[in-house]
């Protein structure tokens, strides 16, 4: 029969797991604006108005400043090293101390996750407000040039 320890355990690294999924999804996702950004931008080489290919390469150039800005990567948790649980201090005290010293240090990764996720999100809507702003710029400009 599982401890209550282990079941919190298990969910626990789950919440991780999902976490970390969520926050890998978010990344990519600037990945991808990045480049078609970069994209946009050759395309807008082709428009005649200086003035909408101007507009639509600053907000491409926005986008992928906020999107390189986004994915910086952040320190989340006091994460424990494996090594610091071999320590003879640890090592003797067994396996619930371990995983209750584990769990702690889960808990405060997913509490800074959240805060990253959140951050991430924000820039998110920023990004795609910003590439929406280069769409329109670029289409006016093929429109009316």
């Amino acid at each position: 029969m599982d401890s209550s320890l282990d079941t919190i355990y298990r969910y626990t690294e789950f919440c991780i797991e999902k976490t970390s999924s969520n926050l890998r999804g978010l990344n990519a996702r600037f990945q991808i604006f990045i480049g078609f950004s970069a994209v946009l931008i050759r395309l807008a080489v082709d428009i005649d108005s200086i003035w909408f290919r101007s507009m639509t390469c600053s907000l491409s150039l926005a986008v992928i400043i906020f999107c390189a800005m986004a994915l910086n990567g952040l320190n989340v948790g006091p994460m424990a090293h494996p090594s610091v649980l071999l320590e003879d201090e640890w090592f003797k005290q067994g396996q619930e101390v371990h995983k209750g010293y584990i769990i702690s240090c889960w808990v405060q990764a997913l509490a800074d996750y959240d805060f990253v996720i959140s951050r991430k999100q924000s820039n998110l809507f920023i990004v795609i407000c910003l590439f929406c702003a280069a769409i329109a710029f670029y289409s006016l400009g093929v429109i009316l040039g």
